[in-house]
């Protein structure tokens, strides 16, 4: 276990928290995997750069910034979580691919997940939903973007962006507000509730948008 006012982690290959382990803070947490500049000077400075393998960052415990931003890169490996709350601060993801479980923010705290290289999933254990009260950003390059836990609580607005995959979105919220959505390929939205189109839908395939007994403003 940690506690402290910041945590701040690099490594050259990969991140991992040990199984029941917890991170707490008041503070940020900065996790930097596959760190060029922390790999050997040989391997550096020669012909080529080696891919490591697997650099992947994986938090197999909780983590409480109790205000502070969780964020976490790793451009050649994946991403995956058991628990994130950061209370009113933001969560960043940036990685290769990313597989999300539990994330939790409340206030004006943002979540943000771009996959570089892959898709973007989700657990549909309902412990392990998404329940974000400030604006969800997606972008996936080269895959899909899947998020089918029928308890995730997006409250903020959702873009959704992928450039040679499907997006589909299930949202338990009392309203699924939809930003900007460009989807090279098929969308599919299931609103529990209300429905809100806050900005342009761009697809190359089909549209299927579905909502509650309630209302969709479009």
């Amino acid at each position: 276990d940690i506690a402290s006012s910041s945590i701040t982690a690099r490594a050259g290959n990969a991140i991992t928290s040990t199984s029941g382990s917890s991170m707490v803070t008041n503070g940020d947490i900065t996790l930097t995997a596959y760190d060029i500049s922390l790999q050997d000077t040989a391997e550096t400075y020669g012909t080529t750069v080696p891919v490591r393998s697997n650099p992947d960052i994986t938090i197999t415990g909780s983590v409480i910034t109790n205000g502070g931003t969780f964020s976490a890169t790793t451009t050649a490996g994946g991403f995956s979580n058991d628990s994130i709350n950061t209370g009113s601060g933001n969560v960043i993801i940036n990685a290769a691919s990313a597989n999300l479980g539990n994330i939790t923010t409340t206030g004006t705290g943002s979540l943000s997940v771009i996959s570089t290289n892959g898709v973007i999933t989700q657990s549909t254990s309902s412990s392990q939903n998404l329940a974000i009260s400030g604006t969800s950003l997606f972008s996936a390059s080269g895959g899909a973007i899947t998020l089918q836990n029928t308890s995730n609580n997006l409250q903020g607005a959702v873009t959704l962006t992928t450039t040679g995959g499907d997006a589909t979105l299930v949202n338990d919220a009392p309203t699924t507000t939809l930003g900007p959505v460009n989807v090279v390929g098929n969308l599919s939205v299931n609103a529990h509730n209300n429905l809100t189109l806050s900005s342009d839908i761009t697809t190359s395939g089909v549209t299927l948008l579905n909502f509650g007994n309630t209302s969709a403003s479009i």
